[in-house]
């Protein structure tokens, strides 16, 4: 019993101990806390001011205060919403330095331990949305070799890893929509050749390729992409190349017995039987063509029409879509000659209605000098409801969007 007596006496007064040294350390900082707002009121802060400091700053923030005189910035600081606890003293350090600093800027520039002079180009720098904390020493590098450079166009060149002088030019092209820094040297060098250009073409014609002659500097079209398969002026098939997936087309929705790629048409038959419930008949003209047909096809215009007719509306052999299943050329039941079809109601309901079904108006008008081939209202081509729906939306060329969205990858 002694022995559980002695232990509940010891509990006690380590209890009362603990009471004690509590009440103490209370006693204590209510005494510190109470002489510090004493010192606070003289140096002129106001009862509101006290408490945004007491309920922010640490000990060594309030000796820095108390150290110091009144000002009123010193409590922007403290309600900034990036301010941190025990870096007051780099903070007033840097204000006293640069007191026309924007306080944001202050708490910013320390807080991430940014030692530069302040500028009116530092400020604009970590205030630009596309700025990066890590490219800072580049960014002041570029502008000590171009002083007269503006903000946004250093932060632009820098971010996309570009070392060249500065230039309003360079900048406007690096802020198109559908810029590739891969394709910069021949933007810039097609500005040259082009001063009369604008940011906006430079970028679209180097995208389709148009610094070059058409068929000149031919590629192999890249058949691992399947439907989105990109043939063209500059990109063939081989003779040799058939879709494996090429299947026979109904009378119904053909004038002539034909093939098209299986997926290709499935969303035609859809199209076609939808467009017939409101009224609207249509039918595939011409589909999948052999090589050696499409040889055919453009020799005879050839000699018909001669040179310039046949390059504006016929593919050289190699260089068709037709090749490729996926595209079809469509008219109205109510004529089958192509030249009519854009006066039908069918043509105006396909032309806003394709995409959702995956086809896009492959040869639009105003678009010529990209496609290489003249206004087609009649020719689609299959791609898949996503990309025609983007195509659709943003007004591009296959070229374009091929550019910028697959081959930019």
């Amino acid at each position: 019993m002694a022995r559980k007596s002695k232990k509940r006496r010891r509990r006690r007064t380590l209890f009362l101990g603990i009471i004690l040294l509590v009440g103490l350390i209370g006693y204590f900082t209510y005494d510190i806390i109470n002489n510090n707002q004493k010192k606070l009121v003289k140096l002129g802060y106001s009862d509101e001011e006290i408490r945004i400091i007491i309920d922010h700053v640490s000990i060594k923030d309030m000796k820095v205060l108390l150290n110091d005189e009144y000002q009123e910035d010193y409590l922007e600081i403290i309600k900034d919403n990036n301010f941190k606890q025990n870096m007051m003293d780099s903070y007033i350090d840097y204000y006293k330095k640069y007191n026309d600093a924007l306080i944001k800027d202050i708490v910013y520039l320390i807080n991430n331990n940014i030692d530069e002079p302040y500028t009116k180009t530092l400020s604009e720098m970590i205030n630009n949305s596309d700025f990066t904390l890590s490219n800072i020493d580049k960014y002041l590098n570029y502008h000590k070799q171009n002083p007269k450079a503006d903000t946004v166009g250093i932060i632009l060149i820098v971010n996309n890893n570009i070392d060249k002088p500065y230039s309003n030019s360079l900048v406007n092209i690096i802020k198109e929509t559908y810029f590739i820094s891969s394709k910069l040297d021949r933007y810039i060098k097609y500005q040259d050749k082009n001063p009369q250009l604008k940011s906006n073409e430079v970028v679209t014609n180097i995208n389709s390729n148009l610094d070059y002659n058409f068929y000149t500097n031919i590629q192999n079209a890249d058949v691992s992409k399947k439907h989105l398969i990109l043939v063209n002026k500059y990109y063939k098939i081989d003779k040799e190349y058939t879709s494996d997936n090429l299947v026979s087309m109904d009378l119904k929705y053909t004038y002539n017995f034909g093939e098209l790629d299986k997926d290709t048409y499935e969303a035609f038959k859809k199209m076609a039987d939808d467009a017939a419930k409101k009224e609207l008949y249509i039918k595939g003209r011409s589909a999948y063509r052999a090589y050696n047909t499409q040889s055919y096809i453009y020799t005879s215009y050839l000699n018909n029409y001669g040179y310039v007719w046949a390059e504006n509306y016929s593919a050289r052999p190699g260089h068709s879509e037709h090749q490729t299943g996926l595209a079809l050329d469509i008219g109205s039941n109510n004529s089958e000659d192509l030249g009519n079809f854009e006066a039908t109601p069918e043509f105006k309901w396909v032309k806003d209605n394709a995409h959702k079904y995956g086809f896009i108006l492959r040869y639009p008008k105003d678009k010529e000098y990209i496609t290489g081939y003249s206004y087609e209202p009649w020719h689609y081509r299959y791609v898949g409801i996503d990309v025609a729906t983007k195509i659709y939306e943003l007004n591009l060329t296959f070229e374009e969007y091929y550019a910028f969205f697959l081959e930019n990858k």
